[in-house]
């Protein structure tokens, strides 16, 4: 019997810092879209009281207030009669269906080893938007590789180069930095409209901290930390980064450091704590000017969270009791008015039909009050939310993925809109696949509250790719409006 074999094979490649204006992105689907012939309804789940609140040990626990909190000075943001929309793809974009038998992709050449695959297709992912709601930003990923004697019974190689585009929504120009590397890790938007994100150096060995000015195409890089490029936090108000590196090119000596973007101080970097490679640093996040730091704890994988203050103290934040299932807090999101905060714990969950444990994301809400973490409690409704959620800019909505199914990936994934008041939930955009998981994740809330971007790979040929691609979509809050902003581009050729 033969054995199938897989060899995956990395390539080097050089690494020059080019940038190229490509021309303007032509308008996709105009604002009048219409829904197909039957669309298939929304899912929703209906909440006119506060669902049931799992509470944490060491906790009192209260239900949420209903006493109206102060807002930011600007108008709050309104989702009109707040029901659920259909599922609304443009005409060329139809939705899938209901989920029938998750199957694997199709593979072209299963029965003949003789034939040779090359696929080459582009990929886009983490839209941020400039603080002025002008700019989104996405990353770009060129993906390459061949399967030489077919996917299944031969060896097989590929590569991907990074890059960042940036869409400016005023003009539909798109700039493009292109170093041609690998593992670009974006961080975020400063309030000058400078973006920064995490490059590895030319030789590859460590990444750094770069920013690239997509207005006048100047790209700057600091090489005073190599970085573990998923660890960090952005505080666009003090214009602050907190990262997670070390001074050395042995990578000893790690810390969890601040860069002050700020133009006007003698040196951009300060030291804050030291935190070893080893620690269990998970994640970082800002309360207005003070840092949170979220750690795994020893072997019982239970939670903690410190807090380093103004004076650069650590403090026990939290610290999660250990429980019968440990979770760890993989993120960790304060609202625009310093209120309240979101955590998306990570908790493994034994699978019901087969041996093995599957990962359970549930989202978390407490009150912030002066500075302190109050009625935390778990939105019951939610099993399976992504990694990325975001708040609305008057802090009053949720917008976030959820997806279904036991298995080691979620089946699908479909965006919702959380009403933080009553903790009722809204579907914005359900995940509707007939044979092949569809994903509509990392949504992004503008500045100006007037869109959502989001990542979804519905434009995919489920029945003919090897692999999939993603595009940036963005759709009002209201569920109106569904637009493309990027067109992926896909070979695959065989011989």
């Amino acid at each position: 019997m033969r054995q199938y074999l897989f060899f995956p094979l990395i390539f080097s490649v050089a690494c020059q810092n080019t940038t190229a204006v490509t021309p303007p992105i032509p308008p996709q689907v105009s604002a009048s879209m219409q829904p197909s012939a039957n669309p298939a309804p929304s899912p929703s789940i209906q909440a006119s009281s506060p669902p049931p609140i799992e509470p944490t040990p060491g906790y009192s626990i209260s239900p949420p207030s209903t006493t109206p909190e102060p807002t930011p000075a600007q108008t709050p943001m309104m989702i009109p009669s707040y029901q659920p929309q259909p599922s609304v793809w443009p005409t060329n974009i139809q939705p899938q269906g209901p989920v029938q038998t998750p199957l694997p992709p199709a593979h072209p050449d299963t029965q003949n080893c003789s034939v040779s695959v090359n696929v080459k297709f582009e990929d886009y992912s983490h839209p941020l938007w400039s603080p002025n709601s002008q700019w989104l930003s996405f990353h770009k990923a060129n993906h390459s590789f061949f399967y030489d004697g077919g996917t299944f019974c031969g060896e097989g190689g590929g590569y991907t180069l990074d890059n960042l585009s940036f869409l400016n929504l005023n003009t539909n120009e798109q700039v493009m930095y292109q170093p041609n590397v690998q593992s670009i890790e974006p961080i975020g938007w400063m309030n000058n409209n400078t973006f920064f994100f995490s490059q590895p150096n030319e030789n590859g060995g460590y990444s750094y901290l770069h920013s690239f000015s997509p207005a006048n195409e100047t790209v700057e890089k600091d090489l005073s930390y190599a970085l573990i490029p998923r660890i960090h936090a952005i505080n666009q108000d003090n214009q602050r980064i907190a990262l997670w590196g070390s001074d050395t090119p042995q990578k000893l000596n790690y810390a969890v450091v601040e860069y002050d973007a700020s133009e006007n101080v003698q040196s951009h970097w300060k030291k804050l704590r030291p935190f070893t490679r080893d620690s269990g640093l998970e994640a970082l996040s800002w309360v207005k000017d003070e840092l949170l730091i979220s750690q795994l704890k020893g072997t019982d994988f239970s939670a903690k969270i410190f807090h380093i203050n103004t004076q650069g103290e650590l403090q026990m934040w939290w610290d999660q009791p250990v429980l019968a299932q440990p979770q760890s807090v993989l993120a960790m999101f304060p609202s625009p008015n310093g209120q309240h905060i979101a955590l998306i714990m990570l908790k493994k969950t034994l699978n019901s039909k087969q041996s093995g444990v599957y990962d359970q994301q549930h989202l978390y809400l407490a009150e912030l009050k002066q500075g302190q973490m109050h009625n935390l409690h778990r939105i019951m409704a939610l099993e399976r939310v992504g990694k990325t959620l975001s708040w609305s800019p008057d802090s009053q909505f949720l917008v976030l993925s959820e997806g279904t199914g036991e298995s080691t990936e979620p089946l699908n994934e479909s965006l919702w809109i959380l009403k933080r008041e009553d903790e009722s939930l809204k579907s914005l955009l359900a995940a509707e696949p007939t044979k092949y998981p569809v994903y509509h994740t990392m949504p992004a809330w503008s500045p100006d509250g007037e869109w959502i971007a989001f990542v979804s790979n519905q434009t995919s040929d489920f029945e003919k790719d090897i692999q999939r691609r993603r595009d940036i979509f963005r759709i009002r809050p209201n569920g109106a409006d569904l637009e493309q902003l990027t067109q992926s581009v896909y070979t695959q050729t065989t011989r």
